[in-house]
Formats: structure tokens, sequence, C-alpha cells
């Protein structure tokens, strides 16, 4: 019999260097006049850096999300645990520094256990 590893077609599971979630950043996003997809990246990684720590969390560019706002830019959040999954649409960068503030207030805030009786 084959070692497991040995298998291409198996799919090798690894350790990723971010441990609480992705958020994507649409890149065919028109954006406004003072933020496009590339800004907004670079705003968010800067801010969940700064907020939520180095290593947190990964922001990536993606293709179209079909959320496809005017004058705006699809942002989505995706956490490891659950906690995270939204998509909102951001028009600045305080816009982004809020989105980033509310992922860190969710991780924050634990779920509230129930006392057993």
């Amino acid at each position: 019999m084959a070692d497991r590893n040995d298998d291409p077609d198996r799919p090798a599971t690894t350790r990723s260097t971010w441990k609480d979630g992705v958020v994507l950043v649409c890149r065919e996003c028109d954006g406004t006049k003072h933020l496009d997809p590339k800004q907004a990246r670079q705003v968010l990684k800067h801010e969940a850096k700064r907020v939520l720590g180095r290593r947190s969390v990964i922001v990536v560019e993606t293709a179209c999300m079909d959320v496809c706002p005017k004058k705006a830019i699809a942002v989505a959040a995706l956490g490891a645990g659950g906690g995270w999954d939204r998509v909102v649409t951001v028009q600045s960068a305080h816009a982004c520094c809020h989105f980033i503030d509310e992922l860190a207030a969710d991780r924050s805030s634990e779920p509230q256990r129930r006392a057993t009786p």
C-alpha cells in the first residue's frame, strides 16, 4: 500500500502564517477618486497590523465578488472561527479603518456562555 504522503493528487495540509482570518478586497471595483482597490488594500493591511497585531490577518486582492457597488469597493472578512463572515462596501480610507476596528471589537468579544443549572 502506498504512503498517503506520496499521492500527488491528495491535498496537503499546511499551517498558515496568519491566525485570525482573511480580508478580501475586490480589485475590479471602480472605487472613488480618493480610494482605489490597491489603496484600500494598503490601508486595510496597515490598520490590521496596527489594531489586530502582526500576522493576525492576511489582506488579499481578489476577483469580482458580485457585490458591484457604485463608487465604492467591496471588502469581505472571513474569520477562522466563522465570526467575521461579512461583506461591506468602503468609499474612504476612514471607512477601511472603521471596518478593521469593527473586526477587532468582534474578536475581543467572546460569546457568552450559558450557566448550567
